[in-house]
């Protein structure tokens, strides 16, 4: 694993969620003395299910480990583990409940994979408890992750907006938002997107009248004729009534670090569909999310699940394996 200065976004826990630090030197993520190394954690989300976000965590993760990163994918759809079965992993009998329980390090759950450099962590599909984490579970998890032996680690999400999954999804270096070009799963990808934006957002400890202006704000319909009329229209008025907290308020956003990944596209028009939720997101939130890559279509990703088979390794040489191989050449260059 290359050296380089600790430069990874640092969480800070406060009263149930987490959050960036918010310290000026901790904001920036950067301790010009340390030499402590970390993984670049990526977490892979979306509103809705079905829209490819394991095939998404296994695809970026099998091309990063075929270009020489040493990966770990982990399972957190809490409560709907299957990225084992992906993988084409049957005996995943150490999971991620084992953390929470005998296993001292998340590193002792990491299991092969069969493909050189990739590992992964089942998810704990048969433990009931997992899938609504304690706060102080998820403080304790995180650390974890930060502490494997990795270059990447690739978290596999699970669909909605629960708390579990916002909580993560936050505190990685960058969160992919993956959806299809689907009517319902464009809404759900900006409700996604909303409520991470609120989750950073509502943290507890604000000035009780910047509290007032957010919940106004959540309740407010869009028809209203009041000039509040996005999310960003939010942050200048924080920023009005509370010129601190508001500064502080934007460098936790900025750190928002968001790309998103079209899968099961069709046609042109599809890909221009990427370009515009990349505007709209500027526009609304004023949140960056640049369009990582438009996977196309392509009915051998059905055929490599039905065989529990990971697509790259079936598929070498579709088209889709060459735009995952291009997406995590992106992520790797934007890291080096």
């Amino acid at each position: 694993m290359q050296l380089r200065q600790f430069t990874r976004k640092t969480t800070q826990s406060v009263e149930g969620i987490m959050v960036a630090p918010r310290s000026w030197d901790e904001m920036s993520g950067v301790y010009p003395n340390a030499t402590e190394t970390q993984p670049t954690l990526l977490a892979v989300g979306g509103g809705k299910g079905g829209v490819g976000k394991t095939l998404v965590t296994t695809s970026i993760g099998i091309a990063m480990a075929q270009q020489g990163k040493r990966v770990v994918l982990i399972d957190l759809d809490l409560g709907g583990a299957n990225l084992h079965s992906s993988l084409g992993v049957r005996d995943s009998r150490a999971s991620l409940n084992d953390l929470f329980g005998s296993a001292e390090q998340l590193g002792d759950l990491v299991i092969e994979t069969g493909i050189e450099g990739l590992g992964m962590v089942s998810g704990a599909h048969d433990a009931l408890n997992i899938a609504n984490l304690p706060f102080q579970q998820k403080e304790k998890l995180v650390r974890h992750l930060r502490k494997v032996d990795a270059d990447y680690v690739i978290l596999d999400l699970g669909a909605g907006t629960t708390y579990n999954t916002l909580d993560f999804f936050i505190a990685a270096d960058i969160g992919i938002v993956t959806t299809i070009p689907e009517p319902t799963s464009i809404e759900n990808t900006y409700c996604f997107i909303k409520s991470a934006f609120f989750r950073l957002l509502n943290a507890p400890g604000q000035p009780q009248d910047v509290r007032q202006v957010i919940q106004e704000a959540l309740l407010r319909r869009h028809d209203d004729a009041l000039s509040i009329r996005s999310a960003s229209d939010l942050v200048r008025e924080i920023e009005r009534i509370d010129p601190v907290y508001g500064r502080t308020l934007k460098i936790r956003l900025r750190q928002l670090d968001l790309r998103l990944v079209l899968n099961q596209v069709l046609d042109t028009a599809d890909i221009q569909l990427g370009r515009s939720m990349e505007m709209v997101t500027r526009r609304y939130f004023g949140l960056e999310m640049p369009v990582l890559g438009c996977i196309l279509h392509d009915r051998s990703v059905q055929r490599s699940v039905r065989a529990q088979r990971p697509f790259m390794l079936e598929y070498p040489n579709s088209r889709a394996a060459a735009t995952f191989e291009q997406i995590a050449r992106s992520v790797m260059q934007g890291e080096e």
